[in-house]
């Protein structure tokens, strides 16, 4: 994300790690079980959704954005079955991604193709980090590896 001049003044223990998925789609768009495990997430304990933004390339390389709110009224076709979903969604800090974020994360994107960039605050590490703060402590390194690379060592390191 953005760095933000006044993240000083806000309090440690507000928000837990955050990571920030980019879910690409092909042309057809996401399905409704993509939809579907969308919004689950807003049933889960452990993470909390802080902001939606749809990216869409064309053939040609152009870049459309689309914020959650505008989404109800403006949804593409191919995303027609997150409709619904997002208009019942209560995201806890819409418009935390900037417009420099979706422009580095928007080549992620193929030509042809659409994306969601979700950002998703990890309540289970909310209480360590404001623990560590509290002790003078800062996280200054957080890293996700992707499922498939993970997969893709497991299966290597057990000879599968």
């Amino acid at each position: 994300m953005t760095e933000h001049s006044d993240a000083a003044s806000v309090p440690a223990d507000d928000y837990g790690p955050v990571e920030v998925l980019v879910l690409a789609f092909p042309e057809a768009g996401p399905g409704p079980a993509v939809a579907q495990a969308v919004a689950q997430l807003a049933d889960v304990d452990s993470v909390r959704l802080l902001d939606l933004v749809f990216v869409s390339k064309s053939v040609g390389g152009e870049v459309s954005i689309l914020e959650w709110d505008e989404f109800h009224h403006n949804a593409p076709e191919d995303f027609e079955a997150f409709r619904e979903i997002v208009a019942a969604l209560d995201l806890a800090a819409h418009g935390l991604t900037g417009e420099t974020d979706v422009a580095d994360l928007a080549p992620l994107v193929t030509a042809g193709s659409s994306a969601a960039i979700l950002v998703v605050e990890m309540l289970w590490a909310r209480d360590l980090a404001a623990t560590i703060s509290a002790g003078g402590g800062a996280i200054r390194h957080v890293e996700t590896i992707p499922a498939s690379v993970v997969n893709e060592i497991v299966a290597e390191a057990s000879g599968l």
